[in-house]
């Protein structure tokens, strides 16, 4: 990264940081762009457009140290949060390939199961009364759509 201004070839050195442009500034944009009675931000960033104060700056060094320390504050308060949020993503991750095993190993077994075969038609009561379970299969051959996992 070059300390160098982009808007006058390098020549002069952004030793300034504007907060509303959100871009590093040399001395002669401090006074034109942005500094007193400059009404909106020339550089493409989000100003306030304060017509009569200019922008917000600061000495360079004072913005990345003032980034830096709530970089910093950011870290310690999400960083226990990203790291339990990790450990259950993991988790999750081991829980959900262990299914999809299950699923498998379970189409796989349903595969196997040989089908019931229908029995003689037979003229007794109580022979057509055990009909109707034929008519049923279980629930598990019933529901099972004969797919098989990638």
């Amino acid at each position: 990264m070059s300390l160098g201004c982009d808007i006058h070839g390098g020549r002069n050195l952004c030793l300034y940081f504007c907060y509303d442009c959100d871009v590093p500034a040399c001395s002669v944009c401090l006074l034109h762009e942005h500094g007193p009675g400059v009404g909106s931000p020339s550089h493409g960033g989000g100003g306030s457009g304060k017509a009569a104060g200019g922008h917000r700056t600061a000495k360079l060094r004072d913005a990345l140290a003032a980034r830096r320390d709530a970089l910093k504050t950011l870290l310690n308060v999400f960083g226990p949060r990203l790291d339990r949020l990790e450990s259950k993503a993991r988790r999750l991750s081991g829980t959900v390939a262990g299914l999809r095993g299950s699923r498998t190993s379970t189409a796989i077994k349903l595969d196997e199961q040989p089908s019931p075969s229908p029995r003689p038609a037979s003229t007794s009561a109580s022979t057509n009364e055990s009909i109707p379970l034929l008519r049923h299969p279980p629930k598990q051959v019933r529901h099972y759509t004969g797919c098989r996992l990638p």
